[in-house]
């Protein structure tokens, strides 16, 4: 039976990509980031690419929140991630995804209603985001769509109570701590270390082809072994996540990294879903049909 729907692939390999052998890593001293509003009906699409050595993943990543629904007296949040253009997939993630839906993902696609959460904790406390996503009333509603097969309407207790931990452990394997089932631990820590890093915050502005903004440029490099150092713009004109800019590279067993992530679309208002065609109910009955 292999049912996974990526959502780390899409979100948190980004982030976790540079320290999956580390249990604590340490991070530089995170400046004061603007609130993390979501505003119904904004959306940001990113470019990204992650090198890692000779291997090359890109694709475009876009966040929408595309509006509200209030049950048992909670406002939650329609918010959709779309991963598309997706190019450079490594050959034995291939065969996995070739197994599973048949085809290369070129394009993912995910909706979520939610509460309001600080996406930004995926990078301050990965541990954490991973425990409230995994929450069994965190998600309520769940949609997914695989290129352009027909989407699925998940039932939410999968998500968090079998999907993401079958995706953690591929990721983790035996990196996971023994607690991981009972108390949905990942075992990934950080700690902010203002004597391994030098950092600056200073006011400036950049322009992308989202725009021109104004906003801060933070800098930070690593004064000890000199291999990870990073930029990253941001602006509180920003919604949902106020980057409009971040490179960041490192070294890892001998083997350079190089993150590049550059705002390329905001739409202030009007934003709607990408995902188009009428969803299946996916259950746990499909599942097990699926053995």
């Amino acid at each position: 039976m292999r049912f996974s729907i990526p959502i780390f692939t899409v979100i948190i390999f980004f982030t976790l990509a540079v320290s999956a052998s580390a249990y604590t890593f340490p991070i530089p001293p995170q400046p004061d980031f603007p609130e993390s509003e979501w505003v119904v009906g904004s959306s940001l699409k990113y470019t990204v690419s992650l090198t890692q050595g000779e291997s090359e993943l890109n694709l475009n990543l876009r966040i929408a929140i595309l509006g509200t629904e209030e049950i048992n007296r909670t406002d939650l949040y329609w918010v959709e991630f779309d991963a598309t253009d997706i190019t450079g997939i490594p050959a034995d993630e291939q065969d996995f995804f070739i197994r599973t839906y048949g085809e290369i993902p070129d394009t993912i696609r995910m909706k979520a209603l939610v509460p309001y959460y600080d996406l930004l904790t995926l990078i301050t406390d990965p541990s954490k985001f991973y425990y409230d996503w995994t929450d069994q009333e965190f998600i309520r509603k769940f949609i997914f769509q695989y290129n352009q097969q027909v989407p699925y309407d998940v039932q939410p207790s999968l998500i968090g109570g079998f999907i993401l931990p079958i995706a953690a452990s591929e990721m983790f394997g035996d990196q996971l701590p023994e607690d991981f089932i009972e108390n949905r631990n990942i075992g990934l820590r950080t700690v902010e270390d203002p004597e391994m890093f030098r950092t600056e915050n200073s006011e400036s502005e950049t322009t992308t082809d989202a725009g021109s903004y104004e906003g801060w440029m933070y800098t930070y490099t690593d004064t000890i072994v000199g291999t990870d150092m990073g930029t990253c713009f941001y602006s509180e004109v920003i919604p949902i996540i106020p980057f409009v800019t971040y490179m960041g590279n490192w070294v890892m067993d001998s083997v350079p990294g190089l993150l590049e992530i550059e705002l390329v679309e905001f739409e202030a208002d009007g934003t709607g879903s990408e995902i188009v065609m009428e969803p299946e109910v996916f259950d746990i009955t499909s599942l097990m049909m699926m053995g």
